[in-house]
């Protein structure tokens, strides 16, 4: 796990952090530089520093409740803290990866075009098998 900015996986350009800031929300980037198409995506500790900046906050809630009785207003900004650093760190979790290949299936038939094979010449059956032809 390396918390740093995404680098373009076709000529190698490390993306501002701004825009990758703004590049988590899209699902594809084109470089500046090379042209290239990437995907967009998070990496996998994105889930966990959310996570661990929801305990925290909770954990700071819990203590100050139970210290103070109440929620003061720098309770509040301790909570928030977390979150704060998160949202800066959110640029450092995104990935850039060259699009895959995909096999598109085949297209289905249009309505009204005829079968790629005559109904009893399919590859594998012969006359025995579609019952076409009677043997005495």
């Amino acid at each position: 796990m390396k918390l740093q900015l995404p680098v373009c996986p076709h000529c190698g350009q490390k993306v501002g952090y701004v825009r990758a800031w703004f590049l988590k929300q899209e699902g594809e980037y084109r470089c500046p530089n090379c042209g290239g198409f990437s995907g967009v995506f998070l990496s996998t500790a994105a889930p966990m520093f959310g996570s661990v900046a929801v305990v925290i906050s909770v954990v700071v809630f819990l203590v100050l409740r139970l210290i103070t009785g109440g929620l003061p207003f720098y309770g509040v900004l301790l909570m928030a803290l977390p979150y704060a650093l998160f949202f800066l760190a959110a640029p450092f979790l995104v990935r850039l990866r060259k699009p895959g290949m995909r096999k598109r299936p085949p297209a289905p038939p249009r309505p009204g075009t005829p079968p790629p094979y005559p109904p009893g010449n399919r590859p594998g059956q012969g006359p025995d098998e579609n019952h076409s032809f009677r043997r005495f």
